[in-house]
């Protein structure tokens, strides 16, 4: 736990002075300012811990590398938290049923520098989509947690996700009027990770505030 982040401390030495003869008593006094763990969304904000966005393109079947979306997120902390995300994949707006297979990732802005909040190379799970494709049941399955670095107050989350087929339907080029717009969503929720609060433990090792 890394109280220093949130807390500050100070001492107060009171001494009084007794008539002659006697000697001068001190007490000690220690004394804090409690500061509250901040964990806030700049931008796409959605209800308590959540940012939430929704990615869409026009799909092209001749171009594929076209068929995906991006979002950057912006979230302010002064604790490291561990997100998590809940995503639903690419639908067809005017037919439900119409789904492609959807691939995500997340990148942070701290780039290798030790001094900037974000991802710590052991906490970055290629597995889970830190900075590589996975599908969405795999999307930060176990979390992922952004450690917060003194001086370093926000952290910005790049989120891409990518549509495809299993296979390409044979159409006749001249039915397709105009290209079909895919809508997915993505919800990401920040756990702060505190044990002032006293965190349940919930999986692999990080916590939900009760």
């Amino acid at each position: 736990m890394k109280t220093m982040r949130y807390s500050m401390a100070a001492t107060l030495v009171l001494t009084a002075q007794f008539a002659h003869g006697f000697e001068a008593a001190s007490q000690t006094v220690e004394f804090g300012i409690y500061v509250p763990p901040i964990v806030r969304w700049l931008d796409n904000v959605g209800s308590g811990a959540d940012g939430q966005a929704t990615l869409s393109f026009p799909y092209d079947s001749e171009h594929p590398e076209r068929n995906q979306d991006s979002e950057t997120f912006r979230l302010i902390l002064n604790v490291d938290v561990v997100l998590q995300a809940r995503v639903t994949p690419y639908t067809n707006i005017n037919d439900r049923n119409d789904t492609l297979i959807t691939e995500w990732q997340i990148q942070d802005d701290r780039d290798g520098d030790p001094e900037k909040t974000g991802m710590l190379p052991g906490d970055a799970d290629p597995l889970q989509g830190c900075g590589a494709y996975v599908t969405g049941d795999r999307f930060l399955r176990n979390g992922v947690r952004l450690t917060h670095q003194p001086g370093d107050g926000a952290v910005k989350l790049e989120v891409t996700a990518k549509g495809s087929r299993r296979v390409e339907p044979t159409n006749d080029p001249a039915d397709d009027v105009e290209p079909v717009t895919y809508a997915a969503t993505v919800v990401l929720t920040a756990l702060p990770q505190t044990a002032t609060f006293n965190p349940t433990l919930t999986g692999t090792n990080y916590g939900v505030l009760r």
